[in-house]
């Protein structure tokens, strides 16, 4: 269930769907050969302002916040 921003120095709780982007991600340990197909899958939340800033990734098994590029 999701609570609060993925971002960990922002406070805002999740209330609605609506605010913010939804990301979905293999979670757990794979092993050699194995991919992610039987991964379970964990949910993270951006609120609207850490939305317009950043945006998740999953590198390496590792979930990352990365910064988005303004576009001039």
């Amino acid at each position: 269930m999701i609570h609060k921003c993925a971002m960990n120095d922002c406070p805002r709780e999740f209330k609605y769907f609506r605010d913010g982007k939804l990301y979905e991600f293999p979670y757990g340990h794979v092993g050699a050969g194995q991919g992610t197909k039987n991964l379970e899958r964990r949910m993270l939340w951006l609120c609207e302002d850490c939305s317009e800033r950043y945006t998740l990734d999953y590198r390496d098994g590792e979930i990352i916040a990365v910064e988005r590029r303004k576009i001039a």
